[in-house]
């Protein structure tokens, strides 16, 4: 589905089996790998060259948890304006969530019309301020996880960050600053290799820059959304008709510009706002 000329879109999909976050981290000295198929499908209403990773097998992913049961999931608060989603949306804070998404509330969660799927607020009852502690601390320990990820020389502040243009194949990449996106960059590979992105700094996409999955033509598939984490140390801002893909663990504030899409899922420290 494409974002609506008339609001934005959000579509998500998960299919997240639980695992054993932290002894799953220790056996892996931190570094865990996500399974296939536990991603989510989201579209939110909201100088070229190829840089060479490691082999599928020497690249780690992170085990989310109880997190990677939401499409959204924020410490903060949730706000903007309408949306179509499709997965579950949780913030710890104590919000609501008419304003944005008329519906109907139970005392342990918010429904809509316009969400498939359920929304979850430190605000309503038992059992669910416990549930999202878990998937928040999940959370945090899958960030911190991706800590440990090693990373080669060579994947490391490819182009100071503006990395415009650019392909990668599967492997760990790291930036000690910001990642700025100004053009169309390709995540290039099979259905099975894994990508992780560490940025200390922000990551921001220009109006109408994609992220593309590009199959490298060995007849292994087209790369998984599911098999990308992005680590972001800062914030993370999508211009107006943007697309990003994978797995964002954000250690500050997420925004979305206008029928800006994602096909992966958001999970920040901060709030999450979201414009039509």
């Amino acid at each position: 589905l494409g974002p609506s000329s008339s609001r934005a879109n959000l579509l998500a999909q998960a299919l997240v089996p639980r695992c054993n976050l932290h002894s799953h981290m220790q056996r892996v000295s931190s570094c865990a790998r996500i399974a296939r198929g536990w991603g989510v499908l989201l579209s939110l209403f909201a100088v070229a060259g190829t840089a060479t990773g490691a082999t599928t097998s020497e690249t780690p992913l992170v085990c989310l948890g109880e997190a990677g049961k939401f499409a959204i999931l924020s410490k903060a608060a949730l706000s903007g304006t309408a949306a179509h989603i499709t997965g579950d949306v949780g913030s710890q804070a104590a919000i609501t969530f008419a304003p944005m998404f008329p519906g109907d509330a139970t005392s342990m969660f918010w429904t809509s019309t316009q969400i498939t799927g359920r929304m979850y607020a430190a605000s309503y009852a038992a059992p669910t301020p416990a549930m999202l502690a878990v998937a928040v601390t999940d959370m945090d320990a899958a960030y911190a996880a991706m800590a440990a990820c090693p990373v080669s020389n060579s994947n490391f502040n490819i182009l100071a960050g503006a990395i415009g243009g650019y392909s990668f194949t599967a492997g760990v990449y790291k930036w000690g600053s910001f990642v700025h996106i100004a053009s169309d960059i390709s995540i290039v590979g099979g259905a099975n290799d894994l990508w992780v992105f560490q940025v200390a700094e922000y990551i921001s996409i220009v109006a109408y820059m994609r992220i593309r999955l590009v199959n490298d033509g060995t007849g292994h598939g087209t790369p998984q959304a599911s098999n990308i984490v992005w680590q972001v140390g800062a914030y993370l801002v999508l211009g107006a008709y943007s697309h990003l893909e994978g797995n964002f663990l954000v250690n500050g504030y997420v925004t979305f510009g206008a029928t800006s899409t994602l096909n992966g899922r958001v999970l920040s420290v901060g709030a999450a706002t979201i414009s039509a």
